[in-house]
């Protein structure tokens, strides 16, 4: 498994993961939340963003997409994602080690996420990776 910095050449496949996970939800059920203008914007916004993808034969297996607050000195881990086969294979442990070496190497001192309520999976890996439950919140959404 390779681990490199997205490119956009990368957002046809990561737009598509990302919006047919049953776990990537939008507002409601026909809804999405992944546009091709934040997954580009995203892959070509290396002052405030991150991608990682994780590779295995040169096919696309996992990616990480991370927002970086460097004046705030955090960064904010809004998805990570690896193909429903391969979890719990280590591959999303290969990216959030990535991750955090680009944080230190930046001087981010915090690391921030949120996971859905329901996603007890995403949940029990934060915690077997050190990540600190929170204060619990509301989340609203307006369609505009």
């Amino acid at each position: 498994m390779r681990i490199r910095k997205g490119k956009p050449s990368d957002a046809a496949v990561l737009l598509k993961l990302l919006n047919a996970d049953e776990l990537q939800s939008g507002l409601d059920d026909n809804d999405t939340i992944y546009s091709p203008e934040w997954v580009n914007a995203c892959l070509t916004s290396p002052n405030t963003d991150l991608v990682l993808v994780a590779e295995e034969e040169g096919q696309i297996i996992g990616f990480l997409i991370a927002e970086i607050w460097r004046k705030k000195h955090f960064s904010y881990l809004s998805d990570i994602y690896v193909r429903p086969e391969l979890r719990k294979g280590g591959v999303a442990s290969a990216l959030l080690n990535k991750y955090k070496a680009f944080c230190n190497e930046q001087d981010l001192r915090f690391i921030q996420c949120a996971v859905l309520t329901s996603n007890r999976g995403m949940q029990g890996w934060c915690k077997a990776h050190g990540f600190k439950r929170g204060r619990e919140f509301y989340f609203y959404g307006k369609r505009l």
